[in-house]
């Protein structure tokens, strides 16, 4: 039987006051990527871009 990949590319978007959310660390990426993986029930999960908007 053929292995199957499947490549899922999904956007999250998180709106709030920039007090609250500051700008994500490299370690608190590795965890949203974990958190994710567990909630997709997935191999891996990878990010690959976080953009972050700040508007006064």
């Amino acid at each position: 039987m053929a292995e199957v990949t499947r490549i899922i590319t999904a956007e999250i978007t998180v709106i709030g006051d920039v007090e609250e959310h500051q700008l994500l660390t490299d370690e608190q990426k590795q965890e949203m990527a974990i958190e994710l993986k567990e909630a997709l029930d997935v191999d891996g999960v990878v990010i690959t871009k976080v953009q972050d908007f700040v508007r006064e």
